[in-house]
């Protein structure tokens, strides 16, 4: 498993989006995740689950169809921050687009999703295992492999996309400000990195005495690049010790 390695990213353009992206990025740098909103189909999983408003993240690894924008965060403490990681997307699984044999019905579903929600690092000897028998090597489920069986037993692999076992990690998206969450690399696609700047000089996010450090910080972080996503997963497999 990647240690530390939570991820979370944006697509190079969407009309759902409820705020502009340079937005969204500065509240996930800055841990101000409730001040991001939950798209409609999240909310009816969330008060499906009894949860409330979540942050979510794929665990070691970044969705391909992060074209945009994709931020690394360090895996957060336990004792810091009540997260749980599940071997799958919850929300899929709650609206069904996650396919199950047998088919589950909605209470069935949360069961599911409790059982299979660890909140310690418990769940890495399942993931190693998973990986031995799936994959052959962590860098393939990094890299977009394709698995040949699922942890969980009730989803059917053969009539699922990558959502089904991609890993979710997920904490209260409440705004943290002790350093609980520390985003360690932000890869751009090509010409963003000047647009956030520029986004955040002329809406005056930034009180002017905290701008200079910030950018100093943020620009740190960001690393531009044509495909975000293959960066992306350079850098997980290179902290693997992978290729």
């Amino acid at each position: 498993m990647v240690q530390g390695a939570w991820v979370q990213g944006m697509l190079l353009s969407s009309d759902e989006s409820p705020m502009d992206w340079q937005l969204v990025l500065h509240y996930r740098l800055t841990s101000q995740f409730d001040r991001i909103p939950a798209q409609p189909n999240t909310a009816v999983a969330e008060d499906a689950m009894r949860w409330g408003h979540q942050a979510y993240f794929f665990v070691g690894r970044p969705h391909p169809y992060y074209s945009s924008s994709i931020t690394l965060f360090e895996h957060p403490h336990p004792e810091d921050v009540a997260w749980f990681v599940t071997p799958f997307d919850t929300g899929g699984l709650i609206h069904g687009k996650v396919v199950t044999a047998p088919e589950l019905d909605a209470a069935q579903r949360v069961e599911l999703i409790e059982k299979w929600s660890w909140h310690d690092d418990g769940y890495l000897a399942d993931y190693d295992r998973w990986v031995d028998a799936s994959f052959g090597a962590a860098e393939e489920y990094v890299r977009a492999g394709v698995p040949t069986m699922h942890l969980v037993e009730e989803i059917d692999l053969s009539q699922n996309t990558d959502f089904s076992w991609t890993w979710e990690g997920r904490f209260p998206a409440t705004r943290y400000t002790d350093g609980e969450i520390h985003p360690f690399r932000v890869l751009l696609s090509s010409g963003r990195r000047r647009q956030y700047f520029e986004y955040l000089r002329q809406n005056s996010i930034l009180r002017a005495d905290e701008r200079a450090a910030y950018m100093r910080w943020a620009g740190s972080l960001i690393q531009e690049d044509v495909s975000p996503v293959k960066a992306a997963q350079d850098v997980l497999c290179e902290r693997m010790g992978g290729s």
